[in-house]
């Protein structure tokens, strides 16, 4: 995961940044985390994705939390611009939802409760898919061993002023309490 290949901005539109470091790995030698605040937010969308820009995709990405507690990461979809995405959000609790990020305004239109809780410093493999032919978002949380947690998927739920129009695909996340490895997007 090289960190030149992605566009990292916050709710602003700032851009920010993001390292390479040691602190945690999942595979290799360096994990990602953003550099931002407690309490921001930012997304981080796969430059080819924003040219290409796919109306169906997946994403999956090894992540580990630290002192997450309240806090959320997860995918975006269908991005155009750090105004306008989809975005899943899951806290280390289980929680987890699906907002429309609509001229810089976000608003759920899915929840659920996983019941699944992810430890501090314990990694973990995160995976969701964007279907918009099926009109579905499917999110599946994993063990670092592959085996899987939970998986819900969510119908009907792709707004219509997202429906059929393609974009960015990335990762979201609140404040820089979040590592990601071996992050990959599928098309």
């Amino acid at each position: 995961m090289a960190v030149s290949d992605w566009e990292i901005k916050d709710r602003n539109g700032n851009t920010e940044v993001a390292e390479l470091q040691t602190d945690y790995v999942f595979e290799g030698k360096h994990s990602v985390r953003f550099l931002i605040g407690d309490g921001d937010e930012a997304t981080a969308i796969h430059k080819q994705t924003i040219t290409d820009a796919p109306i169906s995709g997946a994403l999956k990405t090894a992540v580990l939390h630290e002192n997450a507690e309240g806090y959320f990461f997860g995918a975006v979809f269908k991005y155009q611009d750090y105004r306008n995405y989809l975005r899943v959000m899951l806290t280390n609790k289980g929680d987890c939802s699906i907002h429309k990020v609509v001229n810089g305004s976000a608003s759920e239109i899915a929840f659920e409760d996983l019941g699944v809780t992810m430890d501090s410093g314990k990694w973990y493999i995160f995976e969701t898919i964007c279907d918009d032919e099926n009109n579905t978002i499917t999110v599946r949380l994993k063990d670092a061993d592959e085996n899987t947690l939970v998986e819900v998927a969510f119908s009907n739920v792709i707004p219509s002023e997202f429906k059929g129009k393609g974009g960015g695909i990335g990762l979201f996340e609140e404040a820089d309490r979040y590592w990601f490895d071996l992050t990959k997007i599928y098309y």
